[in-house]
């Protein structure tokens, strides 16, 4: 019977995607937003546009009206969705993409994932050592407190994902850009259900994993 009480706790513990979230994306997959084309040639800039169409329709729905929150300035994601039950607030990150790998660090996003902090007390900046330092001092396991990634295939804006940082599996080292995620391999990647402690280790040793190339480009009497 204890090792049944074990499991059925430890199953309680486990990151499971808040069910406001996946009531958003179910609603947006009937929404039929349109992707931006690239705008004079720049995707990153057709990427801003599908952005602010994104948020200006949950803003404006009758129902995720009341749960949308502004980003402050200098604050992690693009929108904030507080919880149905508790006053958790969700920090969304928008992507739009065609399946590549897109950037995807962010040190107080990271922050916000691993630690008890709340929104107020995030720092404005931080760094690898920052975050290091936070996660030492205020780490904590909070199932729902994610920095999540709510991501639409720009060739069907009605196909939506949504995972949050503590439970991406495709992250890859990039020297320029740190953190990316290969999107087209996390769509068909099953939920991974990472402990807190493999969501740190993946967050914080593909950053060493980033250090490490970088490394290896200096010249040898840096």
């Amino acid at each position: 019977m204890s090792g049944i009480i074990h499991l059925i706790l430890k199953f309680k513990k486990m990151n499971r995607i808040p069910k406001i979230l996946t009531d958003l994306v179910d609603d947006l997959k009937y929404a039929n937003l349109i992707a931006e084309g690239n705008v004079n040639g720049e995707g990153r800039v057709a990427s801003l546009v599908d952005e602010e169409n994104i948020t200006e329709w949950i803003k404006s729905h009758p129902k995720w009206s009341k749960y949308y929150i502004e980003v402050p300035a200098r604050k992690p994601g693009d929108f904030y969705l507080r919880d149905y039950e508790d006053d958790l607030i969700h920090v969304i990150n928008i992507k739009t993409t065609k399946g590549t790998t897109d950037n995807a660090t962010s040190m107080v996003g990271f922050i916000y994932a691993l630690t008890d902090l709340s929104i107020e007390e995030l720092p404005t900046f931080a760094t690898e050592k920052t975050l290091l330092e936070y996660v030492s001092k205020r780490g904590a396991d909070i199932p729902n407190k994610d920095y999540w990634f709510l991501t639409f295939n720009k060739n069907n804006m009605n196909d939506v994902f949504i995972r949050g940082s503590k439970q991406i599996v495709n992250w890859k080292s990039n020297p320029s850009n740190k953190l990316q995620i290969n999107w087209s391999k996390e769509w068909k990647t099953e939920y991974p259900n990472y402990s807190y402690e493999e969501s740190t280790e993946n967050i914080i040793g593909g950053l060493k994993e980033v250090w490490e190339k970088v490394k290896q480009k200096m010249p040898a009497d840096w």
